[in-house]
């Protein structure tokens, strides 16, 4: 009796009915254990007691259980319940070849993807020495996102150690004489009922391959014997089919095995060495982003896992050279998006997308990817990766590796080495890391808590973990500039993770990244930072971020401010829809003496992100530079209401009113700022108002505070006109000299 919805069959729950056939049913179920959906075969009551079919269903099992490939189903459980035998198995989204062929035959492009990806399948199984005796488009499906699918191995058969002898006359049959599998893929030894092995896979394959080409059988008459008489005696009807893929058919075809392939790798062979690819596979892209990884567990706690792999993609591929890769903030705008991908690419600048998802069971992990030409609309590759998640690095550098060769990107040598020598890595170690990643990402205090919390537990269980130490320069740095962590115990801190970091991979652009960072608004060290600078950009060309901090905080402080622009605009680039960017890209335009640009910029930022308040910074400063008073206070009001009375921007508001000659209100709000705790009062804009209101000694008390608490802003004081007012003062001076300007 069929099994019903809600009916429980072990760990699983029973959800609806997919078919049946003579080997069982099979049913949608959820996996109440691990919380995914699985597809569960069972044999029906009536069967349950035939011992030949019981021992071939158990063979299914085993045969399957033992292959592990993405173009074959994944076997997860084998096991019986109340009696009922049963097998879960990966629920495979989609449809067999037999309801795509009801239309006729398949377009060339998908015919020669699709082929290959059969013949990939096919061939890890013999590898392993296993036939599958009953290939047909009934037992093959195509998933939603272009997989190629082998299901129901129940005529498997394993093959002996060693070549196939003709005296190995039980192999290929369950009764002497019996025919086993479905007539017209039959191959000739199979319809005398003669052994088999795996070149009788070869010539269903073939059969397989000229129907997916011309939408009708090979083989097919209108009676059993007269289809049987066919497969020994008759050739297909000719057909006009691809290059490359007739000559594999035919020769699968041929009626005595020793004319077909010795090996099922051989085709794979051929079909690479001949097929012709569609248009896109033959150009060059240059330009790639990488969507978020769909999070396939049902666990929402697993969003960290998805999104940490997303980042790890990310970063691997940045490392390529001659190739450009959208940085992780601009590429998570798209998360859980439904646009269009030539859409999405649009926005990202960018000419190839890949996109998949990402599932963690238990220790092991799988990644499923397509790439796509975005311009042409057009699937380049797919491919599925299943590794123990302790060879997550390998997995990682095999998609990376991949997605270079599909678009053309040549490797140079470096990248060959580090692309093949990828370790292994404590499983608790990187899951911990990639929480850690999570966290530091929300850019929020209590975010950055936690992150600090993971990337140290990632350090304590592998000491030589180099991105574990990089996270941790991260976070010590964020503490310190947005003032949650007193800067002279922070950025020490930074500095001795990034330092830890370098130590173990002298390659890694972000270390070189978080040293630099701290090298500068900690030490004010400009030599050294720029060192670092170098060397990340360097070793992580697409690393927005080091592009972004290095003519930010380095090239425009240093008043080189039309290199600093260069640096800002490439960032952009790589990062399209991070409004920091060009936020601080109207910063350089203030220092470097374009008000006017940079009202323009902060006003095109502002249109577009109009919940960042960063822009408002430069817009209140650049509205002051141009003597447009009334309109720089509106704008620092609405700054200061955005952000609920933020301290910096109030700062920002008394800043405005003072310039405006509106002295009491100015004063006001420096009176409420200073009665606060000194570590939320802003002192770089503090000192501004000073400035404006002509209190010398104020603008230089607040001043020296700025300088003592390593505020970011003070790196543009030496090319600040707002504070030239004070450039005669000694005191002015030894600040300048302090920090190390160079002359």
């Amino acid at each position: 009796m069929p099994l019903v919805p809600g009916a429980r069959l072990g760990n699983y729950e029973i959800l609806s009915e997919i078919g049946s056939g003579g080997m069982g049913e099979v049913y949608e179920a959820k996996d109440l254990k691990l919380g995914r959906t699985v597809a569960i075969k069972v044999l029906p009551d009536d069967m349950s007691s035939d011992s030949e079919r019981l021992r071939r269903f158990e063979q299914e099992a085993r045969a399957a259980s033992a292959l592990n490939h993405p173009n074959i189903v994944t076997v997860h459980e084998i096991g019986e319940h109340e009696g009922t035998p049963y097998i879960a198995m990966e629920y495979v989204d989609g449809a067999t070849l037999r309801e795509m062929l009801a239309g006729g035959g398949l377009p060339d492009d998908a015919l020669i993807r699709y082929v290959t990806q059969l013949a990939e399948g096919l061939a890890k199984a013999h590898q392993l020495g296993i036939v599958h005796r009953d290939l047909k488009p009934e037992n093959i499906v195509v998933s939603v996102d272009g997989y190629v699918k082998i299901l129901d191995f129940g005529l498997a058969k394993l093959l002996p150690e060693g070549p196939l002898s003709e005296e190995d006359s039980t192999m290929g049959r369950t009764t002497p004489g019996a025919i086993l599998g479905t007539l017209s893929y039959l191959s000739p030894e199979q319809a005398k009922g003669q052994p088999v092995d795996h070149r009788s896979d070869q010539f269903a394959f073939g059969a397989i391959v000229y129907e997916m080409s011309t939408g009708r059988k090979a083989f097919e008459r209108a009676t059993a014997v007269e289809t049987i008489s066919a497969i020994l005696r008759d050739e297909p009807v000719p057909a006009t089919m691809p290059a490359g893929l007739e000559s594999v058919a035919r020769r699968c075809l041929s009626k005595a095995r020793q004319d077909r392939y010795g090996s099922t790798t051989e085709i794979l062979g051929h079909l690479n060495a001949s097929r012709t690819e569609p248009t896109s596979r033959t150009k060059t892209l240059r330009s790639i982003a990488v969507l978020p990884l769909v999070n396939m567990s049902s666990d929402a706690e697993q969003e960290f896992f998805a999104d940490g792999m997303t980042e790890a993609l990310i970063t691997d591929l940045a490392k390529l050279k001659g190739l450009k890769v959208i940085s992780r903030s601009s590429a998570m705008r798209f998360k859980g998006t439904k646009k269009p991908l030539p859409e999405v690419a649009s926005e990202l600048g960018v000419e190839a997308i890949l996109e998949g998802s990402v599932l963690r069971a238990g220790e092991r992990v799988r990644i499923s990817a397509q790439l796509v030409d975005a311009k042409a609309d057009e699937h380049i590759w797919a491919e599925r990766y299943e590794r123990n998640l302790r060879d997550v690095l390998q997995l990682q550098n095999e998609v990376a590796r991949a997605i270079a060769a599909e678009i053309h990107v040549t490797l140079t040598p470096q990248d060959e080495v580090r692309l093949r020598t990828a370790g292994e890595i404590d499983p608790a170690a990187f899951e911990a890391y990639l929480q850690g990643r999570y966290f530091w990402n929300k850019r929020t205090e209590d975010g950055l808590k936690r992150a600090l919390e993971f990337f140290r537990r990632a350090v304590d269980i592998d000491p030589v973990y180099a991105r574990a130490y990089a996270g941790l320069a991260d976070v010590y740095n964020l503490l310190a500039i947005l003032a949650l962590r007193p800067a002279d115990e922070a950025f020490p801190m930074a500095k001795a993770a990034a330092k830890r970091a370098i130590e173990i991979d002298d390659a890694l652009g972000e270390a070189h990244t978080s040293l630099a960072l701290a090298s500068i608004v900690y030490d004010w060290n400009w030599d050294t930072a720029e060192r670092e600078f170098r060397r990340a950009i360097e070793q992580s060309p697409d690393y927005a971020t080091a592009h972004h901090f290095y003519g930010g905080y380095v090239l425009s402080p240093l008043g080189r401010h039309e290199q600093a622009l260069e640096a800002l605009l490439h960032a952009q680039e790589l990062d399209p829809l991070a409004p920091v960017l060009r936020a601080d890209a109207a910063c350089v335009l203030l220092y470097g003496g374009q008000a006017s640009e940079a009202i323009d910029q902060c006003l095109e930022t502002l249109a577009r992100f109009p919940e960042f308040p960063i822009s408002y910074f430069y817009l209140v400063d650049a509205l002051v530079r141009e003597e447009r008073y009334d309109e720089a206070i509106d704008a620092a009001r609405d700054a200061v209401e955005l952000t609920e009375k933020d301290p910096s921007f109030v700062a920002r508001l008394g800043y405005a009113l003072a310039s405006a000659g509106l002295t009491k209100d100015a004063q006001t709000i420096l009176a409420d700022l200073e009665a606060a705790e000194s570590s939320q009062a802003p002192a770089y804009p503090i000192a501004l108002t000073y400035v404006r209101l002509g209190d010398t000694e104020k603008a230089l008390e607040w001043l020296e505070k700025a300088v003592e608490g390593h505020a970011w802003e003070v790196l543009w004081m030496n090319v600040d006109v707002r504070v030239d007012p004070l450039r005669d003062e000694r005191r002015f001076q030894d600040l300048l000299s302090r920090m190390n300007f160079p002359d």
